[in-house]
């Protein structure tokens, strides 16, 4: 039985060597072609639909972002294609989709062939089991780091390695101490007693004194290439820049060449190994000196302001879009911004705001006395990456 494959997640190498590895353990019994392929890189239009004459959309979930998966899953569904989700380990995926097919016969447990490691499953060795020492972005149980985004956990520190991984051990601590009250009573009594570098004893002792950051760091750069280990890595960089342009506004980064250095030093990657979409969001954001960025003019018309999302998603990239002030008269003596029903006064701080949405289909921005307010994109009804400040 031939089944053409559409591919969702991995890379080329890999899911071709994947599918030879499943065809040769189904036999006569099943035939996968790969009949299309969209890798981890790239993202889901809701206008795009599975590639014509799929029979079978395969996602590799070990080495895929949500937003992609969800929208495979979505748009098999609507076209009443069968949807596997698949671990990357041959003889797991292979039950997978047996049962998907009804294929009770043929499984052999005992002949399995060994496999690459994943990122996860080396990082628990390394961890000699422990993995909920330092737990990673990506996991089913993201321990102490739970509801943090990969950047919150280990931001960028311009001032080199040792402040960085310093910087992030504080935040292993502070995670550490909002597990319970328990804890953070332990923490607190640890600190009192014996300083507070003695909270950082039990952590250090997974790698002999030593942060088991630095470990991470040569876990990250100990795949090969065209592995799911280094695939994996690079799905973990490109998450690292989207939380830090979603969350900072790339606030930690000098310079685009800054961004590079800093993807060699934690990942041993460069910007090739990212996505389209983050590298454009970077270029926009950092542009070429004498390139300065592009201004779109849009109508403001009237809207009310529902609610911000705490867990913005990362849409395509849109040219800012300026808004200048409305000329203030005299008998304007407040300075203030007002999004529909949301009144936001200002006095010499910056505000930026990552994502609001609106409910309705229509913008409202009112601006009063000598503001700047600048919006990088919109999308629909919803406004990235709000800035608003005083003048001069």
């Amino acid at each position: 039985m031939i089944q053409k494959t559409f591919i969702v997640g991995g890379e080329p190498k890999f899911a071709s060597k994947f599918i030879e590895r499943l065809n040769k353990r189904f036999g006569e019994e099943l035939n996968l072609q790969i009949h299309a392929h969209k890798q981890w890189d790239q993202s889901g239009d809701r206008r795009e639909n599975i590639p014509a004459g799929t029979d079978l959309v395969l996602v590799m979930k070990s080495n895929v972002n949500h937003s992609l998966r969800n929208w495979a899953r979505k748009k098999a569904s609507e076209a009443s294609i069968k949807f596997i989700e698949c671990c990357h380990k041959v003889a797991i995926a292979e039950l997978d989709i047996r049962h998907c097919f009804k294929i009770v016969e043929g499984y052999n447990l005992f002949d399995q062939d060994d496999e690459p490691q994943d990122l996860y499953e080396t990082w628990g060795d390394e961890l000699e089991g422990k993995l909920f020492i330092l737990p990673l972005w990506g996991m089913e149980d993201e321990g102490l780091f739970s509801g943090m985004d990969v950047y919150e956990r280990m931001p960028w520190v311009h001032h080199g390695k040792r402040k960085m991984i310093s910087k992030w051990d504080k935040i292993w601590v502070s995670a550490s101490k909002k597990v319970s009250p328990e804890m953070s009573n332990m923490f607190n009594l640890v600190k009192a007693l014996e300083g507070k570098k003695a909270n950082l004893v039990p952590f250090y002792s997974a790698n002999n004194g030593k942060s088991p950051y630095l470990k991470l760091i040569q876990t990250f750069k100990s795949f090969k290439r065209d592995t799911i280990g280094h695939s994996q890595v690079k799905l973990f960089a490109d998450q690292w820049l989207r939380d830090a342009y979603l969350g900072t506004n790339f606030k930690d980064f000098t310079s685009k060449s800054n961004i590079t250095y800093a993807l060699n030093l934690i990942f041993s990657l460069t910007l090739n190994d990212i996505s389209v979409e983050v590298k454009e969001i970077i270029d926009e954001h950092f542009p070429k000196p004498g390139r300065p960025r592009k201004v779109k003019e849009t109508q403001v018309v009237e809207s009310v302001v529902d609610s911000m999302i705490e867990e913005p998603v990362l849409v395509q990239e849109l040219p800012p879009v300026l808004f200048e002030p409305e000329e203030a008269t005299t008998e304007v003596i407040e300075n203030y911004v007002q999004l529909g029903d949301l009144k936001i006064h200002l006095n010499d701080t910056t505000i930026i705001l990552n994502e609001v949405h609106l409910t309705s289909g229509e913008i409202n921005i009112k601006i009063c006395g000598d503001i700047d307010v600048s919006i990088q994109r919109i999308e629909g009804n919803t406004l990235y990456g709000v800035e608003m400040k005083k003048k001069g």
